[in-house]
């Protein structure tokens, strides 16, 4: 077969072994070098095309050669792409890196099932495009990867995992080609579930790989137990590497690993009867552990804490043997005669202070979190305090300065992660031990605990850092690392779940901690929970149950002069929240009794957390706005899921559940911004999004047999009115603190200065704020909005909370389409209606009836400070915006009163005044209010606003100098007509 190429000179070419050929070396080289085997036979080299042509060469050897070039070519590709630095880079395929990785993978796939060599380079292209690739990430263990979704689709799963369990089967390719096959088999299994699935459900690929590369044609002595593939990996934990036919570090690495696979199995409540089985077995490994055997300090490191580990799985399977499977697989009694406890606390006397034994010290600690003996473990917590309580509390005691050291460094690789830079995937890594050495400080401290104790302790167990993980942990809650998987990778969040649990058992630590009152823990609790991961559900659920309903109540019974509202009515909304899919059971990062159970996967789901409601595996991380998450089921209630499985003796109206949701924001409001965690509170956008939402409560909806219905509109009732205007309150201008003063005259502005606009965000943007609930039905905001403004008009009579919240998406920031569904429209699309009396102006119900003061709109950090309304920035939208400003002012006693008259007045003088526009950049000493500046007491104050001049008793006058040239400017702008009734 022979190539047709382009006959450009500049072309790339590749040798024999992928490298490139400059075009001046192309014509020199001589032909003997197997170089110019295509049409263009005056240039040595191979083009890419070239190559995916002759990679279907009927010629194997042929073939086999282009093969192991494009396989090279891959490599080279793969790195340039990750490395932006790379020294060798290809700058002719830059940005082409994706599109040849699939179609390289494409040539490799043709040919994977062939003998000899053609089927030997096809798995080296395979194994390039898909392992190589993403090698980064080979280590990335606990997580679906999803790097590449579409790369791994076009190999088509369903038919490449049965060639290769075929080929493993045969055996007929050399070893390292088989090794190849079995690092593509895991690089699937690393990409998702469903891919793990699909291996284990393949005919006869798993009993390949076992009898492939794990039943060695050299059985050990007394083999017969685990002769069977059922058994084979237990013959690497029985045969100790002091005896082992092996070379030493092998077998050390193979133990390694089978004790974490056992431990795995058992975090599942599986399999541990081996301990039963094989006890004799274990017996002499966990003397080989204790003893001093002659590895390497890191490798000693790592087989005690994987011995550790899974000692400490296997006593929580015996802590309630009805929760393995099957039950009674283990028994507490048993863990007792074996003195597991005892033998792990031995691996003391070997371990210091320094970072390669934390791993040890956190397995030593974990395996001691398990007390299940008589009167609550009593005795247990008083041998484990005896040992260790001096460690901890004496100035130099060991286990202090390892929980010390941990703590800084921690802090440390939090600092560099703030600052950003190359290598954060390095920093995130390094991060999780100490981390996992905190974890399990404060989990020994919890476990000595008396039983059922939950009020501040007059002595703790033994002395922590209390004061210093306090003030760590708040710092944590709010730290920018929350963010940066979604910036650099999801598959880095993994390496947060140890941060995560941290949190979690520091807020169970805290509530025993003297002086961390309701309020406090209240604070605590809210901001936490938010940065809790999949995995830790449980945790979350707990801190709903025991701190945030509980606390919220007893917080509004001090505080607040309502009726008696129950929260814990909320409880299945919120649960639900958290745990959507009860199908679904991630495992956490520290194993339960419950968790061994119920649990379906250790992996946390991968890719963007931006996934619908009935698509969603978790509710965590939670959204900020989980708390209006029972609003959310009630304007859905006929097809909600929590509606449909309601526990027996749930019983609450309506309004009982909007008032116990509204109660809950403004106590976690309240609490959050007291301890200065007001970052975690909802912001302005957030809070009026929720109004908006029980205002959307208007009678009948979501009624029907599984729905709920009210008797009136909920908004009207007393306690809920009281609750939104209270939310409101701290967003509108009373509540806002004082504006500097603007610059003098004198202090030129800048373009810049003036059109500076905050970042939009879910705090102060509705269109993002309402994400969370609209994008599960894919309505855009707008649409939202228009059936808001339509409801208000229908049934609202002018109700003052009701008009305040269609006020905010009328800011300058928002699309014009807002302004002029307002002022120009009905809200069913229909136009203004005529003003009363001789008035010739228009009107709509929102402008007649929404009749709120500057003080009580809602206005914070949901405007445009500064926003320019002269013609030259105007679109024909915003002209006929103008001409609804100046004919609703024209309106007579329809005219718009209070605060939408001021916008009216604003605007129109703003656009009609040549000195408009300068006298707004000047300014006056105001703050920002629904897009634009306004005096900061305009209620108080006299002056001149774009060339109108206000009296005392707010009515406005035009200088005689200014009307005849404001007329005319008018009549181009809006019509004759309307300038006539503007003279007059």
């Amino acid at each position: 077969m022979r190539a047709s190429t382009s006959s450009d000179s500049s072309e790339l070419r590749f040798d024999l072994n992928g490298v490139p050929i400059s075009p001046s070396l192309s014509e020199t080289l001589p032909s003997h070098l197997g170089l110019h085997h295509h049409a263009e036979g005056n240039r040595a080299g191979y083009t890419l095309e070239d190559l995916f042509l002759l990679s279907r060469s009927t010629i194997p050897a042929q073939r086999a050669s282009v093969l192991g070039v494009l396989a090279k070519v891959a490599h080279r590709l793969g790195a340039q792409a990750k490395d932006g630095n790379f020294p060798d880079k290809l700058a002719e395929l830059v940005g082409k890196e994706g599109e040849l990785r699939k179609r390289i993978l494409a040539a490799g796939l043709s040919a994977i099932g062939e003998r000899g060599g053609v089927g030997a380079m096809a798995v080296e292209v395979a194994w390039e495009c898909l392992v190589v690739w993403d090698n980064d990430t080979a280590d990335i263990d606990g997580i679906e990867l999803l790097l590449a979704p579409d790369v791994i689709s076009s190999t088509q799963p369903e038919q490449l995992l049965p060639i290769i369990s075929g080929m493993l089967s045969q055996a007929l390719l050399p070893r390292q080609s088989l090794e190849q096959l079995l690092a593509i088999v895991y690089r699937f299994a690393q990409e998702s579930n469903e891919l793990a699935g699909s291996i284990m459900s393949t005919p006869h690929l798993v009993p390949a790989i076992v009898q492939t590369f794990l039943l060695t044609p050299i059985p050990p002595k007394d083999g017969f137990f685990y002769l069977s593939p059922r058994n084979a990996i237990l013959r690497f934990a029985t045969v100790l590497p002091d005896s082992s036919p092996f070379p030493a570090p092998l077998t050390t690495s193979l133990l390694i690993q089978t004790l974490r696979f056992y431990r795995v199995l058992a975090c599942y409540g599986l399999y541990s009867h081996i301990a039963t089985s094989a006890s004799l077995y274990f017996s002499a490994l966990g003397s080989y552990v204790l003893s001093p055997p002659s590895l390497p300090q890191k490798t000693l490191s790592q087989l005690r804490t994987a011995w550790a580990s899974l000692l400490e799985a296997w006593i929580v399977c015996a802590t309630d043997p009805h929760a393995t499977t099957p039950p009674h697989e283990i028994l507490w009694s048993q863990v007792t005669a074996w003195s597991w406890e005892s033998e792990v606390r031995l691996f003391r006397k070997d371990l210091t202070d320094t970072d390669q034994d934390w791993e040890a010290w956190n397995a030593v600690w974990k395996c001691r979190g398990g007390i299940n003996g008589v009167k609550g473990g009593e005795k247990e917590r008083e041998d484990v305090l005896k040992v260790l309580k001096l460690g901890f509390e004496a100035q130099e005691g060991l286990e202090r300065e390892v929980v010390r050291a941990a703590l800084q460094a921690v802090k440390q690789c939090l600092d560099i992660l703030t600052t950003g830079g190359p290598g954060l995937e390095k920093v995130f890594k390094s991060v999780v031990e100490p981390t996992h050495v905190l974890c399990s400080a404060i989990r020994l401290w919890l476990a000595c605990l008396p039983p059922l104790q939950d009020v501040p302790l007059g002595s703790p167990p033994f002395t922590l850092p209390f004061g210093e993980l306090s003030k760590f942990c708040a710092e944590l809650v709010t730290h920018p690392i929350w963010s940066l998987p979604e910036k650099c990778g999801m598959y880095l969040r993994v390496h947060l779940r140890p941060l995560s649990s941290l949190l979690a058992y520091f807020h169970r630590l805290a509530r025993h901690i003297p002086g961390t009152g309701p309020d406090l823990w209240l604070a605590q609790g809210l901001s936490i929970v938010t940065r809790l991961l999949p995995g830790d559900e449980g945790a979350a659920i707990a801190m709903e149950e025991n701190c945030i309903l509980p606390m919220t109540s007893q917080i509004a019974g001090f505080q607040m002069q309502l009726p008696s509202v129950p929260t814990d009515i909320l409880k299945p909304f919120f649960e639900y929240t958290i745990r959507p899919n009860p199908d679904v059971y991630l495992s956490p990062l520290h194993i339960t009794t419950e968790s061994i159970c119920h649990s379906t996967t250790l992996r946390l789901p991968g890719g963007t957390p931006d996934v619908l409601e009935e698509e969603a595996r978790t509710g965590l991380p939670l959204s900020r706005d989980w708390l209006t998450s029972p609003l959310t089921h009630l304007l859905r209630s006929g097809t909600s899921p929590v509606f449909r499985s309601l526990p027996t003796g749930w019983d609450a109206s309506e309004v009982e559940i909007v008032r116990a949701t509204l109660l809950v924001l403004q106590v976690s409001c309240g609490v959050l911004q007291h301890w200065r965690l007001g970052v975690c509170a909802l912001g302005p956008a957030e809070i009026v999004f929720a109004c908006m939402r029980v205002c959307m409560l208007e009678h009948g909806v979501g009624g029907g047999a599984s729905g709920m219905d009210s008797s009136a509109e909920v908004f009207r009732d007393d306690t809920v009115e009281k609750l939104m205007g209270w939310l409101l309150d701290p967003f509108t201008p009373k509540r806002l603190p004082t504006p500097p003063p603007s610059p003098p005259p004198t202090v030129a502005r800048t373009e810049t200065t003036s059109c500076l606009l905050p970042t939009l965000t879910p705090q102060n943007y509705l269109e993002l704020a309402s994400q969370t609930y609209l994008r599960q039905t894919r309505t855009p905001f707008y649409q939202f909005y228009t059936d808001l403004v339509a409801l208000y008009s229908a049934v609202s009579f002018a109700h003052p909370v009701f008009g305040a919240l269609l006020l905010p998406p009328l800011a300058m920031r928002y699309p014009s389409d807002y302004r002029r569904l307002v002022w120009c429209e009905v809200g069913d699309g229909s136009s203004a209606s005529v003003g009363m009396g001789d008035s010739v102006g228009a009107v709509t119900e929102v402008v007649r009836t929404v009749r709120l003061d500057l003080e009580r709109v809602v206005c914070c950090s949901l405007g445009w400070p500064g926003s320019k309304c002269a013609p030259a920035f105007l679109d024909v939208r915003e002209y006929l915006i103008l001409g609804a400003y100046l004919q609703a002012l024209l309106a007579g006693r329809s005219a718009p009163q209070g605060f939408l008259r001021l916008v009216a007045v604003h605007h129109i003088a703003c656009t009609t005044a040549e000195d408009g526009l300068s006298s707004m950049e000047a300014g006056a000493d105001g703050g920002e209010v629904t897009g634009f500046t306004l005096p900061s007491d305009p209620s108080q104050s006299s002056g001149s606003l774009g060339g109108l001049t206000k009296t005392q008793a707010g009515a406005f006058f035009l200088a005689e100098t200014e009307r005849t040239k404001r007329i005319e400017h008018v009549r181009n702008v809006i019509g004759g007509d309307v300038a006539e009734r503007k003279e007059d």
